[in-house]
């Protein structure tokens, strides 16, 4: 459980950084097309820290907090031109 609720907070947080206008400027890279709400996808982010936390496995939301931290900024440090050729591999493999 504790797996799949960092593999989804880091899809979100994936999703984020695709978009973000500020990242996107200072790579050089044009305006990004409206990819819808930010909050929303924060939201869905934080979703199974808060069920981990209602379900009372304390140790299990730890060890989220701390993956979903750490990775999201390994995702951030990565650069740019490496994570487009991961998405492209991750959306070839799953069928889109």
């Amino acid at each position: 459980m504790t797996v799949l609720a960092i593999l989804w907070s880091l899809c979100c947080l994936a999703c984020l950084s695709r978009y973000d206008p500020k990242r996107r400027r200072a790579l050089g890279y044009p305006p990004a097309p409206v990819a819808g709400d930010a909050r929303l996808v924060w939201g869905l982010a934080v979703v199974p820290g808060v069920l981990l936390c209602f379900a009372g496995m304390w140790a299990s939301f730890v060890m989220w907090l701390g993956a979903s931290t750490t990775l999201g900024w390994a995702w951030v440090a990565v650069p740019d031109h490496r994570i487009d050729a991961l998405w492209q591999r991750v959306l070839r493999r799953i069928g889109l």
